[in-house]
């Protein structure tokens, strides 16, 4: 079986795609990753077999228009189910005279899907012509893998990573232009199948359930220092943005955090990803630096993650059992945020220049509340029951004609 995997260019979107590649690949499977920028970097990176299905240029455009689509506080539970139902219902968020914060977080997230989506269509259906897949596996914000596949009339399945929500037909129906490149009809697109990493626990209200697929983390390949494979003496905090450090208001922001965390008896591991983090200088003793670690590598040995709320360290920490702070900046963000405050396994704060003392009071939450741990614990288990990638890679022989 020939299987067309295809992710939008942030590294967070591809990754989650990486153990079903793997898997069909040891099954004997022939799978191709398209992307492009530093998804496509990553995923070669990975040991996948890889295509360009768009100029590079388009990763600066997609990291200035996320820019663009900040929220930094996590969502109430009316908001999300906002969010949520309006990737369903809320076709053109544009046009409501008056916008919510979580309706600007809405359209502007749609916007940006949509607008990147529009850059990659055409590469990515002129690649499904020349590679003839047998199926299509799209992220569910990847509205041009779910064009191409009914453009070329190949079978679709949705890779739903993360907080489950439905398919994002908003993002679909604002791809006008495409649409009319190709003569399609406006309306959803009906997978046919949607593959599904959220645990029932943290399913949102209104989110059907598709075929169970259990979370494997992987963050990318990475030379281990030494420390990293021993038990530390202190307890271990591990700090992360991901691959977004780079808004400056969000830098002074984690930096005051870590300089906070130097006063504790602690050990931080703050994973930079090749920010530069001059601005924070002298860095506390009691911090140790890698410029782009492994979480799984990590996370066994640490008490705490804090981190950005990207699905990817949101999910890595829920497999792994480790309570979390997140502090959300923009898309998906919030909505993992206010999962994981309501799931009761971590706790999520602004990440907002007046609100320090409240984050450092959340994170001295995160470190020593016990009834967060033990929850945290018990969705790592109802992760891991869920079924493998390999295991669900069967199920795609029966979505294939």
């Amino acid at each position: 079986m020939r299987i067309l995997l295809t992710s939008p260019p942030g590294i967070g979107h591809v990754l989650p795609l990486v153990p079903l590649a793997w898997a069909a690949e040891l099954a004997g499977h022939d799978a191709l990753l398209a992307s492009t920028g530093p998804a496509l970097a990553m995923a070669i990176h990975s040991g996948l077999r890889c295509a360009e299905v768009c100029g590079t240029d388009i990763a600066d455009t997609f990291r200035r228009s996320a820019d663009h689509v900040q929220f930094p506080r996590p969502l109430t539970r009316d908001e999300v189910q906002l969010v949520l139902a309006g990737w369903s219902k809320y076709a053109e968020p544009r046009r409501a005279p008056t916008l919510s914060a979580a309706e600007r977080l809405l359209s502007g997230t749609v916007e940006l899907t949509a607008a990147v989506g529009e850059r990659m269509i055409d590469g990515l259906v002129g690649l499904v012509h020349r590679w003839s897949p047998d199926v299509v596996v799209a992220t569910s914000q990847m509205p041009a893998g779910v064009l191409a596949a009914e453009i070329t009339r190949v079978p679709l399945v949705l890779h739903r990573a993360g907080v489950g929500g439905p398919m994002p037909a908003a993002a679909l129906a604002s791809m006008s232009s495409a649409r009319a490149r190709y003569g399609l009809p406006d309306g959803e697109v009906a997978p046919t199948a949607v593959v599904d990493s959220c645990p029932d626990s943290l399913r949102p209200t209104g989110s059907d359930a598709g075929v169970p697929l259990r979370w494997t983390s992987h963050t990318g390949g990475g030379m281990l220092p030494s420390w990293a494979l021993t038990t530390p003496a202190r307890p271990r905090v591990c700090v992360t943005a991901g691959a977004s450090l780079a808004a400056p208001a969000a830098d002074l922001l984690f930096g005051e955090l870590v300089g906070r965390l130097g006063r504790r008896d602690v050990e931080v591991v703050l994973s930079t990803s090749g920010a530069d983090l001059s601005s924070w200088s002298p860095l506390p003793s009691n911090v140790r630096v890698a410029n782009w670690i492994p979480l799984p590598a990590v996370l066994p040995s640490c008490l705490a993650l804090v981190h950005h709320g990207s699905t990817s360290s949101t999910f890595t920490a829920l497999a792994g059992g480790v309570p979390q702070l997140v502090l959300p900046r923009s898309l998906e963000q919030p909505v993992n945020a206010a999962s994981v405050a309501a799931r009761g396994v971590g706790v999520a704060c602004p990440l907002l220049p007046d609100a320090v003392d409240e984050v450092t009071a959340a994170l001295d939450r995160v470190l020593d509340d016990d009834a967060l741990r033990a929850t945290a614990r018990e969705v790592a288990e109802e992760i891991a029951a869920l079924p493998a990638p390999s295991h669900v890679l069967n199920r795609l022989s029966e979505f294939v004609p």
